[in-house]
């Protein structure tokens, strides 16, 4: 179970990796190629773009293909693109078409992570084993993050790049060499549709589209109010210690107490997180931008694990295809939301922008508590 794991973490890893570094490193690629706000929400929208309409045939090809050869792939794709940007993007618009590649790798990344831990572990340890495969995206975070004072300013944006594409070696190593058990010929995964499907598809697209600008923009926000770049650095990593600890509790809690209610839990973090965006709408101190970064990447993005373990306990008999129908709500929200956050930061304010992730965080908390008191109401009929 620990080579299922880390295999899950580091594929996840391998997808999301490229996405988050052009945010972070967003400061530095801006001197070569002429980046701004606007064109950093389209390059960023341009990936999870990508990433949603290979969502739902990725999860279906995951089911065909197996475990190891659905990962290797994903990451192969991952690795492939960051070493493409790093060695022959020569405009914004060839980092955009390379990070719209590397969605291909989200997409199938996503299913093919779920579908290892429903076929290796145990019931009874699902919660803490999504915890920690969703808390890749922090890690991910922390990565991009401490590249900007460890090593972007000093062998440059295109060298982190491809040292990036390093961890396809390890992926490579850890994916367990097992032969998966291949469905019927002909037969495809049924995924059944389920009421509060759609409701929920906006709570993750509330949440993932406000979570999605945070990564992308928290550098660039630092610099502009005349802070260093190495300070929205240290401040990613910050949020990112804290996200991976939130993550890991929360699966662990789901697992071990009755009392703690996944679907309020989503509410609360969301919540908070969105109480964190209010923070960075008006931070101007190293500790505001650190305390703001926490808030919203360890409860902001504290909501994923449980929501996944939800999903593939429901849909048991066919989880990568599940993960796929319902990834496509996260990702849209991850496609809207930069664009629109890129414009309001480069032609309102950061501040405007910021609000803007905020509002979309408390609407997706709203949208949550309605659901839960309709399931509720109908479980009293």
């Amino acid at each position: 179970m620990p080579r299922t794991l880390l295999a899950a973490a580091l594929v996840l890893i391998l997808a999301i990796l490229p996405v988050y570094l052009v945010g972070s490193l967003g400061v530095f690629i801006a001197d070569d190629l002429g980046f701004t706000p606007t064109r950093i929400g389209s390059i960023v929208s341009a990936y999870y773009a990508v990433s949603a309409l290979v969502s739902v045939p990725g999860g279906r090809v995951v089911e065909r293909l197996g475990i190891r050869r659905s990962m290797l792939t994903a990451g192969a794709i991952a690795a492939g693109a960051m070493l493409a940007i790093g060695l022959a993007a020569t405009s914004w618009f060839w980092v955009a078409a390379f990070l719209a590649f590397a969605g291909i790798a989200n997409g199938m990344g996503q299913p093919s992570a779920n579908l290892s831990l429903i076929r290796s572990v145990p019931q009874r340890a699902l919660g803490t084993a999504f915890g920690i495969k969703q808390s890749s995206g922090p890690i991910a975070t922390l990565a991009a993050g401490s590249a900007v004072p460890i090593v972007a300013q000093f062998a440059g944006w295109r060298a982190t790049f491809v040292t990036a594409a390093g961890l396809f070696v390890l992926l490579s190593i850890a994916v367990p060499r097992v032969k998966d058990a291949a469905p019927a010929t002909g037969t495809r995964p049924v995924v059944r549709r389920e009421p509060g499907q759609l409701p929920l598809a906006v709570v993750s697209a509330f949440g993932a589209g406000a979570a999605a600008t945070a990564p992308a923009f928290l550098v660039v926000a630092v610099v502009d109010r005349g802070g260093p770049a190495g300070l929205g650095g240290v401040a990613i990593m910050a949020g990112s210690l804290v996200a991976i600890g939130v993550r890991l509790v929360a699966g662990f809690t789901v697992d071990r107490s009755s009392r703690f209610a996944p679907s309020m839990m989503v509410v609360m973090l969301l919540a908070t997180g969105a109480a964190g965006f209010g923070v960075l709408a008006v931070a101007s101190s190293p500790v505001a931008w650190i305390a703001g970064a926490m808030l919203v990447f360890g409860a902001g993005w504290g909501w994923p694990g449980v929501f996944h373990h939800s999903v593939a306990a429901l849909y048991s008999h066919a989880p990568a295809a599940a993960t796929g129908v319902t990834m496509t709500g996260v990702y849209l929200g991850s496609v809207l939301a930069p664009p629109v956050f890129g414009l309001l930061a480069e032609f309102v304010s950061f501040t405007a922008a910021w609000s803007f992730s905020g509002t979309l965080g408390l609407g997706g908390a709203l949208v949550m508590r309605r659901v839960i008191a309709a399931q509720a109401s109908s479980s009293r009929v």
